[in-house]
């Protein structure tokens, strides 16, 4: 019995065709293939989505200097006028253009002028004058007392004067005997 095997042969190279034992292999390859193409993807998505994020940012950074140029064109003066109303503004829920340019705001804003105008016209506790005069030794040789102790120098230099006045109060006083 001789088996007959009609096999073609490749016209190419005159050979038997290679059946392929591994394609199971190959259908691994295929998955784990399409599982980075997936992954691939989903990165890419991701990646679009924070450019898009970070866009806004932007564009809010362009609206708030916008804003802030229409308060001053409103009459807002400074820096604290500007971030009063904004303030103000958040907690009403109220564009803050539209609460300057209603007069909303004039209240708000003539009670801080007011404010901030008595806080310049009242003398602080560091005036020249005054700190002056308590740092002066002949202030202190008038008041007949020395300077509080922490300031050392100054004690020093009163006493330096008290006793350079006395010696020369002594230099033409001739005792006659």
């Amino acid at each position: 019995m001789e088996k007959d095997t009609n096999v073609e042969l490749d016209t190419v190279t005159n050979q038997e065709p290679v059946v392929e034992e591994t394609t199971v292999e190959v259908d691994d390859k295929d998955s784990i293939i399409a599982d980075l193409q997936d992954k691939l993807k989903n990165k890419s998505i991701e990646a679009r989505k924070a450019k898009k994020e970070s866009k806004p940012d932007v564009e809010a950074s362009v609206l708030e200097r916008l804003q802030i140029m229409e308060l001053k064109e409103n009459g807002l003066k400074d820096a604290d006028e500007i971030e009063l109303v904004i303030k103000e503004s958040k907690s009403l829920n109220i564009d803050p253009t539209v609460l300057v340019s209603r007069g909303l705001a004039d209240g708000l804003l003539e009670r801080h002028r007011k404010a901030k105008q008595d806080e310049l016209a009242t003398p602080g506790t560091s005036s020249r004058a005054s700190s002056s005069q308590k740092d002066n030794a002949d202030y202190w040789i008038a008041k007949g007392e020395l300077p509080p102790v922490d300031k050392v120098e100054l004690r020093r230099e009163v006493v330096r004067k008290k006793a350079k006045a006395a010696k020369n109060s002594k230099m033409f006083n001739y005792e006659v005997v």
